[in-house]
């Protein structure tokens, strides 16, 4: 994914442009090269990504919708990647895949320390 990194490419969307919507058909990867993009379900927002990171890893794996709405905060600029593309990159560059799995572990962890902070709270809100 260094290729993306020196290069100028991809779509630029402006600030609070609506990249995709929630149940959006999800059969491509958008790799965030500048900026940042907030992913909010049903209006609220989950989580905001930014440079090198990318959206909508699991139709690698599942096509299917989109499970939340993004949108650029501020200036960004994606690039757009087709599944059945990236599948076969994958199967020429089988390291591809390793930082696909590295980036979504992260992703995994980040889910995890969100998880246990709710509950946190929920368990001070309600005095255990």
């Amino acid at each position: 994914m260094s290729f993306f990194k020196t290069r100028k490419l991809g779509t630029i969307y402006k600030d609070k442009e609506i990249i995709f919507k929630e149940g959006d058909a999800a059969d491509n990867v958008l790799l965030i090269q500048e900026g940042h993009v907030e992913l909010s379900i049903n209006g609220v927002s989950k989580a905001v990504l930014g440079s090198d990171d990318a959206i909508g890893i699991s139709c690698i794996f599942e096509p299917g919708v989109r499970g939340a709405t993004a949108i650029s905060i501020g200036e960004s600029r994606l690039i757009k990647i087709e599944r059945t593309l990236l599948v076969k990159q994958i199967s020429t560059d089988p390291s591809m895949m390793y930082r696909i799995l590295k980036m979504t572990v992260r992703r995994l962890r980040q889910c995890e320390a969100y998880c246990r902070q709710n509950m946190i709270n929920e368990e001070k809100k309600n005095g255990s």
